[in-house]
């Protein structure tokens, strides 16, 4: 008698069959995947620039003025329109747009003669599936 030894063509074919249906199927469900982690990575992004802007604003001292930037604009630049109006509306980038992956739109806004309020918009430029985001902060007048 013959020892049967190893598999027989019609059995790696059927596994092969299989092993590429599970394939073709898991396929869409991980470049979805994939393609949503992107998404979240420049929404965190997106976060990130807003919020770091926003500080930027808040902690500006005019005693003492630093080199900072909020894109292409110093930050005392930004203070000094908003000082001299009372409600301005900047809008990011000013030069060279095509370098930014991002817009910035700044609306300030006088509540008295303490206070001010100062809302950031970004949005991405190449993205239409990240919808805008949006933070508002009440900001006092340092003397």
């Amino acid at each position: 008698m013959l020892k049967k030894t190893g598999f027989l063509l019609i059995e790696s074919l059927m596994g092969i069959f299989l092993l590429s249906i599970i394939t073709v199927s898991c396929l869409p469900l991980i470049t979805s995947h994939l393609y949503n982690i992107r998404l979240n990575k420049k929404k965190a992004e997106m976060v990130y620039v807003l919020e770091s802007s926003m500080e930027k604003i808040i902690n500006y001292n005019l005693e003492f003025p630093n080199d900072e930037y909020i894109m292409d604009v110093p930050v005392g630049e930004i203070i000094d329109i908003f000082i001299n109006k009372d409600s301005a509306t900047i809008n990011l980038p000013l030069m060279d747009k095509d370098n930014w992956d991002y817009l910035l739109n700044i609306y300030k806004e006088n509540i008295n003669d303490r206070l001010w309020r100062v809302q950031m918009e970004i949005s991405h430029k190449g993205e239409k599936r990240i919808k805008n985001v949006t933070l508002q902060s009440i900001i006092p007048i340092k003397d």
